[in-house]
């Protein structure tokens, strides 16, 4: 766990904070990450009184249609990233 607040994480699983799909025979994307539980409640109001419309998804290049995310940003406008 002390991994995870370094500026260089040195294991695989530190530098993720989740991992994204496309399905077979699919062309969505899906993408699950970690928030942080203090977080979370704060992220849920915005999706939900629409303050969150962007999400931008950084992670590594797809191998077998499956990546890892190591970092996301949410925003109202698409200009902002």
């Amino acid at each position: 766990m002390d991994d995870h607040w370094k500026s260089n994480p040195t294991i695989q699983s530190a530098k993720a904070v989740g991992w994204m799909e496309i399905p077979r025979g699919d062309d969505t994307l899906i993408f699950y990450c970690s928030v942080p539980t203090r977080s979370l409640p704060y992220v849920a109001l915005a999706v939900e009184s629409e303050k969150i419309m962007y999400a931008l998804i950084f992670g590594t290049k797809f191998k077998w249609r499956r990546g890892t995310v190591s970092s996301i940003g949410l925003s109202i406008n698409r200009e902002e990233f």
